[in-house]
């Protein structure tokens, strides 16, 4: 899996960009209110200003206001906004800076009256408040710096100017500072904070895509591990069969009978690797049913009768198609068997649970024989071989006359052996 490497200087970029579009979208409404705020102050200082300066503050005030809504128009129209970014930044932090020393001048003009000590003190307190609203505003460290800085130093230096009013400039002093330190320490906190958050999304995006690439690796072993199995069974069902009936046709001495069982032996073999794919959620009776339909016509062309007794069962976790193939062709072969060396009138199919396995049985009432003797035989070993794979136990029972048992015992989870 390729490691995860998160830009961490593309990452911060992004979070610019985000701050700012959270203060263009404040600027907006910020403009309106500001604009209403200006002109109630122009008629509150009649009785502090002149109206020529109280008429060029509103001027420098509106004026900054325009300033800052032209470079956010800017700004929100430009097709790539990180270039735009770059380009109308300066420009922006250059219009709140005069913002800022505009609004810092108030205390200075309501000074400039007669018996201004109050009013120039709430001049402060309201720029004090200015300044915190200004600090709350989604946005950027370095634009709550433009915002604060020359507003407190202006409002502070007018009240040190007056003389007397030494602590009162302190004061004044310590708390804009204060207030300015919250705004640059909330806003750190607060881009850290997108930070985190963008670099969290990001390396969910990178998880989603490299779980992505492994579930399609997956499933293209699954593919792969399941055109493996499909071209090893063809060689070992229908394939083998195949090439005995080549080598049988090429040597000559191939009659009609023969090779009309091998090509039977050949299609049943081939229905066997498709049943083995269908869906059967590990169910052991599904699996069986499907077979009971391929092999009914057989029982009953040889004139056999089929006795079909299977009990509800637990599923089997491990019965995936490759060993629902070796069921079926252990069942098949058993049948087969019958079919073609038995003699009998009647072929019984059971299944049930029995304690930690579940027993596949099929008998007959046929000529029998002897399993001891029989040891030696291809098919039997063939079949053991089979079971073996499965981790299940095969066995036999049956005497000269008396007709043939097998049993076959798969466990209901797979073994080790297995």
């Amino acid at each position: 899996m390729a490691e995860l490497v998160l830009d961490e200087a593309a990452l911060r970029e992004r979070v610019e960009q985000d701050s700012l579009r959270l203060f263009l979208a404040h600027l907006r409404g910020t403009i309106v209110a500001l604009a209403v705020l200006i002109a109630g102050m122009v008629l509150a200082w009649q009785d502090y200003a002149p109206l020529r300066w109280r008429l060029a503050w509103a001027a420098g005030a509106m004026g900054a206001c325009l300033a800052q809504g032209w470079v956010g128009w800017r700004l929100e129209r430009a097709t790539d906004f990180a270039a735009a970014m770059r380009r109308w930044l300066p420009w922006l932090h250059a219009s709140v800076l005069m913002s800022s020393v505009v609004w810092g001048l108030v205390p200075w003009m309501v000074s400039q009256g007669e018996a201004a000590e109050l009013p120039l003190l709430l001049a402060c307190a309201f720029n004090v408040t200015i300044v915190f609203a200004g600090a709350h505003a989604p946005g950027m460290p370095g634009l709550v710096l433009s915002l604060s800085l020359p507003a407190s130093v202006l409002g502070t230096l007018t009240v040190a100017s007056r003389s007397g009013h030494v602590l009162h400039a302190l004061a004044c002093g310590l708390l804009f500072g204060l207030v300015s330190l919250y705004g640059w320490r909330m806003q750190v906190a607060i881009r850290n904070t997108l930070v985190a958050r963008r670099s969290a999304e990001a390396l969910g995006e990178a998880l989603r895509a490299q779980q992505q690439l492994v579930h399609e690796a997956e499933r293209e072993r699954a593919l792969l591990l399941e055109r493996q199995r499909l071209m090893r069974d063809m060689h070992d069902g229908v394939g083998s069969t195949l090439i005995a009936m080549l080598r049988l046709s090429e040597s000559g001495g191939a009659s009609a009978p023969a090779m009309a069982e091998l090509l039977r032996s050949a299609i049943e073999d081939l229905r066997l690797t498709i049943d083995s794919l269908e869906p059967m959620e590990h169910d052991l009776a599904t699996l069986l049913a499907t077979l009971r339909t391929r092999v009914g016509r057989r029982l009953e062309a040889a004139g056999l009768t089929l006795e079909w007794a299977v009990a509800d069962m637990p599923p089997l976790p491990w019965l995936e198609p490759t060993q629902a193939l070796q069921v079926l062709r252990l069942v098949q072969e058993a049948v087969t068997n019958v079919i073609k060396h038995a003699r009998a009138q009647t072929l019984s199919v059971s299944a049930r649970p029995d304690g930690d396995a579940l027993e596949v049985c099929i008998a007959d009432d046929g000529c029998g024989f002897d399993p001891g003797a029989a040891t030696a035989g291809r098919g039997l070993a063939s079949m053991r071989q089979r079971a073996q794979a499965l981790g299940a136990a095969l066995c036999w029972h049956g005497e000269p006359g008396q007709g043939t048992r097998v049993s076959l015992r798969l466990p209901l989870r797979p073994s080790a052996s297995a």
